[in-house]
């Protein structure tokens, strides 16, 4: 239910991020696998850097530090209402999840397919 309400919020943020971003930088958001690397064969080399990061492991590692940070981009660079932002951070704060045959609670840590992966 949180997703399906906040998901629409944080697709206008994501665009706004996109806006943001120089020229020479990729949001790879969006792109195929044929269509990234076609998008990366385009781009010369000569003393370039690549930087890639899906998050795949960023689920487990996550803190309150990174969190804030995200938070305070959100607000201040994005443009999203600081109460909308500040209700998104209970959403990381002592979390429960429960299952079939298990249940716990966890702290600062995401979630692939949370609405911001939207």
């Amino acid at each position: 239910f949180i997703a399906a309400v906040c998901s629409p919020v944080f697709v206008q943020a994501k665009n706004r991020l996109k806006q943001l971003l120089r020229d020479n930088i990729v949001y790879a958001d969006g792109y195929r696998p044929d269509e990234l690397s076609a998008k990366m064969r385009s781009v010369p080399s000569d003393g370039l850097y690549y930087i890639e990061d899906d998050g795949d492991k960023q689920d487990k590692r996550t803190q309150h530090n990174i969190l804030a940070l995200e938070f305070a981009m959100y607000e201040h660079h994005m443009k999203v209402d600081p109460n909308f932002v500040s209700l998104w951070a209970r959403c990381h704060t002592m979390w429960r999840y429960k299952g079939t045959y298990l249940k716990g609670v966890c702290d600062a840590m995401r979630q692939t397919g949370q609405a911001t992966t939207a």
